[in-house]
């Protein structure tokens, strides 16, 4: 970014220092300028200057004080949430600088669903490699983890995208990388009784318990989604489980009914013998798996390297499982 800075922007930026931007942080989180001075451990009129130099650097007014305090401006939003980025840069590498050896961290986020289909084999081929970063792997929703992505908090993240994804997340920041699709299907317990029909309606599906994760998960969205697609509200489900194995097992049990991406479906097939239903008014639009990485973090050594070893082990015919 600050190669297409001129001259004197690359000036101003240069006469920064790290308490200019935990300053804008600070303020941003408590509302005042005092409180930014107390944690800061100096004075009022030192954090006063402090602000002046950090707006003469930008060219613009960052927060706003009146007798009830201090706010940050839309400008001081809108630059807090690229500090955001630079201050875990800084995190990270002083974690790097006391990490043993010259092996740097890698946080990887990842949706329930690449944990136990691409991710093991990617991780396995790093570690034969010797290319194994220290990793630290965060389980999410895709919109929680891109956009902890976005706030400098992961270095990648393998997660959904779709028009509600889109809709929640800046895109245009993200190197994006497609990977598989993958597509919601709704199942059973093989000696449930709708999983010996060959046409299934939307209807008959309201009658029998369900199993769902929790709202606002894409998955949860999928099931509101079937039943409004048949012209009707979805069910109150009886039972919300925010684990994909966890419900699975409840819907081998017998009784329920589930949704969950066809991989799911797929993998716990034969061992809990799961079973999709059929029926035309059950399919639902696919949506892909994709990896994501800020785009002015995407040639970080462990970074591309965790994406090759993905794509690798995501290549036809591995991701994805038989139903």
């Amino acid at each position: 970014m600050t190669a297409t800075l001129g001259a004197s922007a690359r000036y101003r930026l240069d006469r920064l220092r790290v308490r200019h931007l935990r300053l804008l942080e600070i303020v941003g989180r408590e509302g005042s300028l005092g409180a930014a001075a107390r944690e800061l451990g100096i004075s009022q009129p030192a954090a006063t200057l402090l602000l002046r130099e950090l707006e003469e650097v930008f060219e613009a007014v960052l927060v706003d004080r009146d007798a009830r305090g201090a706010r940050l401006t839309p400008q001081g939003r809108g630059a807090m949430d690229r500090l955001a980025i630079a201050m875990s840069i800084l995190d990270q590498a002083m974690e790097a600088a006391q990490a043993p050896g010259s092996i740097p961290t890698l946080r990887v986020g990842c949706v329930q669903m690449a944990g136990f289909t691409a991710l093991p084999d990617a991780l396995s081929r790093l570690l034969a490699a010797d290319e194994l970063a220290y990793t630290r792997i965060v389980e999410g929703e895709s919109q929680g983890l891109l956009q902890a992505l976005g706030a400098g908090e992961l270095d990648c993240a393998v997660a959904w995208l779709d028009e509600s994804i889109a809709a929640a997340v800046d895109l245009s920041r993200f190197s994006i990388e497609p990977l598989w699709s993958g597509q919601m299907r709704v199942f059973a317990a093989a000696r449930h009784p709708l999983a010996r029909r060959r046409q299934v309606s939307v209807g008959e599906l309201a009658r029998w318990p369900w199993v769902v994760p929790n709202p606002g998960s894409r998955t949860h969205a999928a099931f509101q989604r079937l039943f409004l697609n048949g012209g009707m509200a979805a069910p109150r489900p009886r039972l919300v489980c925010s684990s994909v194995h966890s419900g699975a097992h409840i819907v081998a049990g017998g009784s329920f009914l589930g949704i969950a991406p066809d991989t799911v479906v797929a993998r716990y097939r034969d061992s809990l013998s799961l079973r999709p239903l059929r029926g035309d008014a059950l399919l639902l639009a696919p949506a892909r798996l994709s990896f994501f990485a800020l785009k002015d973090a995407a040639a970080f050594e462990p970074v591309a390297r965790f994406r090759e070893a993905v794509r690798a082990a995501a290549s036809p015919g591995r991701a994805t499982g038989r139903l």
